[in-house]
Order: structure tokens, then C-alpha cells, then sequence
């Protein structure tokens, strides 16, 4: 990411392995045509203001796990908010688990038919009149249901390295474990929504 205070440059890259390549319809989508693959980017993408600059979209391999990709530069225009002399953004931004969509409660008995993880790592190149004021806190969290750890590695005075690691547990659980779920899931969001300030130092 090249963080601008008006639009900021998103080269991004993500990638699908095994059962995860049918997340958002996405092994439907890499088999069609660039106008759907481009309506689909704009309906699955968790960014609010943004344009397409290029996109280009791997199909799954034919290997026993196959893999698929995504890699794309986009105009994001809200990636960053201007307050003052401050600048503040949301790493985590576009980073969303499916654990997101848990209802608030259930009546039943839940399950997890097969075990996923998630590993993003996001480098944000800073303007160089802008000084980081405050970072997120690392945090590493450990459960029955699966574990959780983020930090934030300072390259040089102009480049951050953002790292996210999810890994959820296959598992089948009571109905009177989920709200102890739903809590994992809640810390969850409450760090990928987590704010970075930086300070013009000009």
C-alpha cells in the first residue's frame, strides 16, 4: 500500500488453496469472463470507494489441492482519514474471516467440517513527512477453537509491515459453546479493526 491522505495506490495479492478456493463464489467467478470477474472484485471487496486499475484472476490448478489467485492494483480513496495534522488508517481494512458472520445465537449444536487459516502480511510505505504516533498492539490469542496473532514490524522510518496469522480448529461444539465462539470471534474484529496514527511532522 502507498498511503496517500486522498487516495492511496493498493497493489494486492491473495491467494485460494483447497476448499478456501470456494469463498465468495470465487471457483465460479476465475472461470468467466473479465467484465464479471470485474463486477464480482467490485460486490465481494470490503473497500467502500475504489477503482480498478488492473485485475487479473489465476483459475484453480488441477493438483490435489489446487490453488488459485488474485492479483490486482486498485485506487483505494478511503484508505486513509486526515484529521488535522493526523492521519489515520485501518490496516486490516479489507481483511475479513467468515467466522464475521456468526449469527448472535444459536439453538443447535455447530460444527466446523474442515480446519482453514488465513495469513495476510500488509507493507504500507508512509509519506515521508508522516511519523507513526501510534501502532496497533501485537496481540496473540489461543483457544479450543483455533488461534489468532497479529504485530506490526516497523521496516524503516517509511514502511510498515503488517502480519495477521487465523487458523480456526475443525471441531464440533455444544450450543453452550457458543457464545464462548462468538467472544474469540468478537476479540477477533475488535483487533483487525485496530487504528494506526501517524503525525505530520512538517
Amino acid at each position: 500500500v502507498n498511503l496517500d491522505k486522498d487516495s492511496s495506490e493498493v497493489f494486492l495479492t491473495k491467494e485460494y488453496v483447497g476448499l478456501g478456493i470456494e469463498e465468495d463464489r470465487f471457483n465460479m467467478i476465475a472461470e468467466e469472463g473479465y467484465p464479471n470477474q470485474e463486477a464480482w472484485f467490485y460486490e465481494y471487496s470490503d473497500w467502500d470507494d475504489f477503482s480498478i486499475e488492473n485485475l487479473n484472476i489465476n483459475p484453480p490448478s488441477d493438483s490435489i489441492v489446487p490453488k488459485a489467485s488474485i492479483e490486482a492494483k486498485i485506487t483505494v480513496n478511503n484508505y486513509a482519514s486526515k484529521r488535522g495534522n493526523r492521519l489515520f488508517f485501518k490496516p486490516f481494512l479489507a481483511t475479513e474471516s467468515r467466522l464475521n458472520k456468526l449469527k448472535p445465537s444459536r439453538q443447535t449444536q455447530f460444527e466446523f467440517r474442515y480446519a482453514f487459516s488465513q495469513n495476510d502480511s500488509i507493507i504500507v510505505n508512509l509519506d515521508q513527512a508522516y511519523r507513526v504516533e501510534k501502532s496497533m498492539l501485537a496481540k496473540k490469542v489461543s483457544s479450543k477453537y483455533g488461534k489468532y496473532e497479529s504485530k506490526t514490524i516497523e521496516l524503516s522510518a517509511t514502511k510498515l509491515l503488517f502480519v495477521r496469522k487465523l487458523t480456526v480448529n475443525k471441531g464440533k461444539y455444544d450450543v453452550n459453546e457458543y457464545q464462548e465462539l462468538r467472544a474469540f470471534v468478537e476479540m477477533i474484529i475488535r483487533q483487525d479493526n485496530g487504528l494506526v496514527v501517524l503525525n505530520d511532522r512538517t
